[in-house]
């Protein structure tokens, strides 16, 4: 592999970018090749298959625009093979203007974060016209539509400041938003990697380092969020390598986002974080390169793509993944990652304290149990407590099955009443069972693991549930009720991996070849995801699907273009456009490794 550097070495910054880059590719030994596309033209010998090429900047023929120049020169690598870290800058080549940026959050992510009402102007008629409406309050901010370190922005304070830009049109205005600093995430290969926060000391509003600003290490409690936000925004705008800016209004208490830096500066950034950020680069960029040989083992690649990530995804990414490689592959190690300590204690002081934690806010668990679904909501309003005891039941689950605690004292703050009503009005409700599916079937097994005294389910009851009929439902709604709520009850019969199925096993194997018949019926319409997790249920039951080899074919067509993960890119279901980062795909790429390999049982 050949890594090519596109950049102009003007500055002082270009010059350290340049020179990071350039020592972790010989240090690695990789050849590396700088190159600036108006002298040099994409001929044979010079990018070749396998080649991976990361602009940066370039200097720009004047009389040709600048995106359509970059966008040609970028199209002529890719036909020769190469590999372009951030694809947008050819599918979206206008992507770096800043008023465009706002434009696609508007349109495509306003259910993630919120934009920044943003406005371009011919002249000052049209920018007066926008304070006389009220669409633009003193003091407002001007910065240039293609600006990059904050140069060329100005917080306009009143009317006679408007002269001082020199022409309008090059441009955006929006509303000053009260803060007391920004945030800028770097997303590497589909995860965000590092993050600061920058606050303004000398100048009177700007927050960038390049303008003075000093920069902080993010609290711990804002990372996941902020981590999993930028990563999300990166990879659906088809950034690999990406800066995302972020900033919190403190008078609204609301979050927006202030732009995308597709020339990400990391300078500043690299004092106060703990490895080489070029370092990451290069070896994402590698790691794409070996992903893109079909001549080596996809399980391999995605294996070591998640380790090599692992501290860079949320703590319950994290704590899903290492338990299956506990349970399902047999690796002890895991047991003593601090993350796993730290969800799951080995003490019985430490368990209540948490189990106390979750029953005194309930309300935190009802986004979980309703997911992506939002046809759950009006159901899990009749479980309130649902969503904090499926909590409970499987921290005290994991618990036991890594250090063997044991529940008995905890399990004495649960509401036995309560389990005994929900329990109730599931048997007496199928279709509110239905439409809760995992949700609903965990409660129901989990129960039944702690409480065996107390639960009473009929198992083959789940089988007529195909014949519950719901009010208006569209065919995904229905799909995926039905398919989580099977496939949850063959898991939730092995305890979640832990051991094998031996009870009602022909009962099992019914589900199973519903299952089949459910992904079968409606192949294009299932997420990637649940074609996985139905080879992992019939691993379980040492079932031969006839769809494991079209299963397995789809998902090695299926590699990320950020990183060497699965994404779901093949069928319609609605869903896969949210979990395009590494940190959504941790399930579905867990489900990948388990589904080629046999059980152990943690044995």
């Amino acid at each position: 592999m050949k890594f090519i550097l596109v950049s102009r070495q003007d500055t002082p910054s270009q010059k350290w970018h340049i020179q990071q880059l350039r020592e972790v590719a010989q240090k690695l030994q990789l050849e590396f090749r700088l190159i600036n596309p108006s002298t040099t033209r994409v001929t044979e010998g010079l990018i070749n298959p396998g080649d991976v090429i990361y602009w940066r900047s370039a200097k720009l023929e004047e009389n040709y625009p600048s995106a359509d120049q970059r966008t040609v020169f970028l199209l002529g690598a890719k036909h020769r093979g190469a590999y372009i870290i951030n694809p947008s800058l050819i599918n979206r080549p206008y992507l770096t203007f800043k008023s465009v940026q706002q434009a696609y959050i508007k349109n495509y992510f306003s259910h993630l974060i919120n934009f920044i009402p943003t406005y371009l102007v011919a002249d000052e008629r049209e920018l007066y016209l926008l304070i006389k409406k009220g669409w633009l309050n003193y003091p407002f901010i001007a910065k240039l539509n293609k600006g990059a370190q904050g140069k060329g922005s100005y917080l306009i304070t009143r009317q006679d400041e408007i002269k001082q830009l020199s022409d309008l049109k090059a441009y955006i205005f929006q509303n000053f938003i009260p803060n007391d600093g920004d945030y800028r995430v770097m997303v590497v290969g589909g995860v965000a990697v590092a993050m600061m926060k920058r606050v303004r000391t000398k100048h009177p509003f700007l927050n960038n380092a390049a303008q003075g600003g000093e920069v902080y290490p993010v609290e711990s409690s804002l990372k996941p969020f902020l981590g999993r936000l930028a990563s999300r925004l990166a990879t659906d705008l088809d950034l690999m390598i990406a800066g995302i800016d972020l900033i919190y209004h403190q008078e609204e208490k609301r979050w927006y986002f202030l732009e995308v830096n597709t020339v990400n500066q990391w300078q500043h950034l690299q004092v106060i974080t703990p490895f080489n950020i070029a370092e990451k680069i290069v070896l994402a960029a590698r790691e794409i390169s070996k992903c893109r040989d079909s001549n080596s083992s996809l399980y391999r690649k995605v294996e070591s793509y998640y380790w090599s990530n692992l501290e860079f995804i949320s703590p319950e990414k994290q704590a899903h993944f290492l338990i299956r490689q506990y349970l399902w592959f047999g690796n002890k190690d895991v047991k003593n990652h601090p993350t796993l300590r730290r969800l799951y204690p080995d003490n019985l002081e430490e368990m209540e304290r948490l189990v106390k934690g979750y029953l005194a806010q309930p309300e935190l668990f009802w986004k979980e149990v309703v997911g992506i679904h939002p046809f759950r909501w009006p159901v899990i309003k009749k479980y309130p407590w649902l969503g904090a005891y499926n909590k409970i039941f499987f921290t005290l689950l994991f618990s036991h099955h890594l250090y063997g605690l044991k529940s008995e004292e905890v399990l004495s703050l649960l509401d036995k009443k309560l389990i005994r009503r929900y329990l109730d009005r599931l048997a007496a409700h199928p279709e509110e069972l239905f439409i809760l599916s995992s949700r609903g079937i965990d409660f129901i097994f989990l129960s039944r693991f702690f409480f065996p005294k107390i639960v009473k389910f009929d198992s083959e009851s789940l089988l007529q549930l195909k014949k519950v009929k719901l009010s208006n439902p569209t065919l995904q709604e229905h799909l995926v009720s039905e398919f989580y709520l099977l496939a949850h009850a063959v898991i939730n019969a092995s305890l979640f991996y832990a051991q094998p199925i031996k009870v009602e096993v022909q009962l099992y194997l019914k589900i199973i070849r519903r299952l089949e018949e459910l992904i079968t019926s409606h192949f294009v319409q299932m997420s990637l995801d649940q074609k996985l997790e139905f080879l992992v249920a019939c691993r379980l039951l040492n079932y031969s699907s006839h769809l494991e080899d079209v299963i397995l074919n789809e998902a090695q067509y299926s590699i990320s273009p950020f990183g060497c993960y699965l994404v779901d890119k093949y069928n319609s279901w609605s869903g896969r456009q949210q979990l395009t980062d590494l940190d959504g795909s941790e399930h579905r790429n867990i489900l990948y490794l388990m589904a080629i390999t046999k059980p152990s049982f943690g044995l």
